[in-house]
């Protein structure tokens, strides 16, 4: 798997923040409104999801058992009511922390993830992760960050994300925000997450000192101010390999998949009609080179003309069967070329010398009539008058079409 070059995340008011890195560390490259504006989606992407979409939880494990290690995991999300459906349905990814005893158990930190909006589930990206995962923490002191304004409280080990929430919006810090750190920091504690060397905590936050009078007297900790630190290089690439990937992307790269296949295939059969149709066209030119002769022959022999003309005959009609313009397979070819990207699937393909008829599926009519479209305009396919009935309506809404092509 390539390394992460490219980090989208989420900026701390609002839009996008696109990192660009290298071996050793990240450099911001522009802010976006939205992912889409981006316009970074190479295998080398990595996509920070915020916290609202992606929560974090520590577990300790009874077991060292990668299987039985995840399946533990989801007993503790249904249980938490944090599962959403099976646990296959359920997208979570499991990351193991250093031990802090000698005995079996195993601590992980767990990611959950909820539906993702749109614009931000790109195929072709390295990875997906949660986005506090990508910064290296501070040791020994809860975090307090902010993303689209709002607060994000994370607690960490040696550098990595073990637990983080939403406590709400950054107006809160006037207003019950340390209240709530206060109370997650003791159950924190009392399941064993984060132990008692916590002595401290850290704020990125788009905030002044001022701001955190009030939150300061009500907190139990010492608290410091810090801008947010550059993402780090390493944590991109070794915590975004996991299996937080939406289903979506899934099903996208394993259509993208398939088609390279067919046509990788289509090349392969194409290649192999060409090499005998070129065979076929050589013979019928080495025929045709002997056609001078032959006349020469009629004229001597004037017996057996009306025969060599028969022949050249047959081999002219012979000419337009070997036009490879006209095989199926370079038909079939440049149809799959225009196919739109996605909702709509040949079922069947019949070829005649005069005619092409296509039939498929698509999921709707718009989308056959943008078939329609593409194989009209396409400069290869003009050989062809192409002409559609009105799609028939499935009870799934999808629409069945057949298209016609006569040669012209």
């Amino acid at each position: 798997m390539p390394k992460a070059r490219t980090l989208l995340l989420p900026s701390q008011t609002e839009g996008w923040e696109v990192w660009m890195c290298g071996n050793t560390s990240c450099t911001l490259k522009k802010s976006v409104a939205s992912p889409f504006d981006a316009k970074v989606a190479g295998p080398g992407t990595v996509v920070g999801v915020p916290a609202r979409y992606c929560r974090t939880i520590g577990l300790s494990l009874p077991t060292k058992d990668p299987l039985v290690m995840r399946k533990m995991a989801y007993s503790q999300l249904e249980r938490r009511g944090m599962a959403r459906g099976s646990a296959k349905e359920t997208l979570f990814d499991c990351h193991t922390l250093p031990s802090r005893s000698d005995g079996d158990d195993t601590y992980v930190s767990v990611d959950v993830m909820s539906d993702l909006p749109d614009g931000l589930e790109l195929a072709n990206a390295r990875g997906f992760t949660a986005s506090t995962r990508l910064f290296p923490l501070p040791e020994n002191k809860l975090l307090l960050s902010q993303e689209h304004g709002q607060l994000i409280l994370s607690a960490g080990c040696d550098g990595k994300l073990v637990h983080s929430q939403v406590i709400g919006p950054v107006e809160r810090l006037q207003n019950g925000a340390a209240q709530e750190v206060n109370l997650t920091r003791m159950a924190l504690e009392g399941e064993g997450v984060i132990d008692s060397r916590i002595n401290g905590l850290v704020v990125w936050a788009d905030c002044t000192e001022e701001d955190l009078s009030k939150f300061r007297a009500e907190l139990n900790l010492p608290v410091e101010l810090r801008p947010r630190p550059a993402p780090s290089p390493a944590l991109a690439s070794s915590e975004s390999a996991g299996e937080l990937v939406p289903a979506s992307v899934k099903k996208t790269r394993a259509r993208r998949r398939r088609t390279w296949m067919v046509i990788a295939l289509i090349a392969v059969l194409a290649m192999a009609y060409l090499v005998v149709i070129h065979r076929m066209k050589s013979r019928l030119d080495a025929l045709a080179s002997q056609i001078p002769s032959l006349e020469k022959q009629v004229e001597q022999t004037k017996d057996v003309a009306a025969k060599v003309q028969q022949a050249q005959a047959r081999w002219n009609a012979l000419r337009p069967v070997l036009e490879p313009k006209r095989y199926p397979l370079v038909h079939l070819s440049h149809i799959a070329r225009v196919m739109p990207g996605g909702g709509v699937r040949i079922t069947d393909f019949e070829s005649k010398i005069k005619e092409v008829v296509v039939k498929g599926a698509a999921r709707d009519t718009a989308a056959a009539y943008e078939m329609l479209r593409l194989m009209k305009e396409d400069e290869e396919l003009k050989v062809y008058n192409w002409e559609m009935p009105q799609p028939t309506l499935q009870r799934d809404s999808r629409a069945s079409f057949e298209i016609k092509g006569k040669l012209r």
